[in-house]
């Protein structure tokens, strides 16, 4: 195991060699004889590689209004949910959570595994694809499936 201090003196130095390692203040020999070369070879490949730029994922770095609107949406069914299971809502889902959802980030998001997935997830996916709707019934929010054909 590297103490933090340790890997922020390799970030900062960035040795590429053995003899380059073994000078970074608190490197043992030992940890240079067991991780040098592959310590060398990642920080290597990190400065070839460049920064990556904080709009990779391809999500604009301000959201719209429209997204925003769907994000309070989200959140109201995620309390809807909490409440009825006696969760904190932010067990749940985090505004993060629903971000990545909304924005299309599905392999790294929560909320379509597991149990977030069966108590929120499968309805805010609906609810997104337009095939939940909010109503509101004796005064209390509820989520109603689309019909094909809609009566005002």
């Amino acid at each position: 195991m590297i103490r933090d201090e340790l890997l922020f003196d390799l970030a900062k130095l960035q040795p590429e060699s053995l003899t380059e390692l073994m000078a970074v203040r608190g490197m043992s020999e030992r940890t240079v004889a067991r991780y040098g070369k592959e310590l060398c070879r990642l920080i290597i490949d990190a400065k070839n590689r460049g920064p990556k730029p904080l709009y990779e994922k391809g999500r604009p770095a301000k959201k719209t209004q429209q997204q925003e609107a769907i994000l309070d949406m989200l959140t109201a069914l995620v309390r809807i949910r909490a409440e009825q299971n006696a969760l904190n809502p932010s067990i749940l889902a985090s505004r993060k959570d629903l971000e990545m959802l909304l924005l299309g980030e599905e392999e790294d998001c929560p909320l379509l595994h597991g149990w977030r997935y069966t108590m929120a997830g499968q309805e805010l996916v609906g609810l997104i694809q337009g095939q939940l709707l909010f109503g509101i019934d004796d005064g209390r929010l509820t989520v109603i499936e689309k019909q094909t054909s809609f009566q005002p």
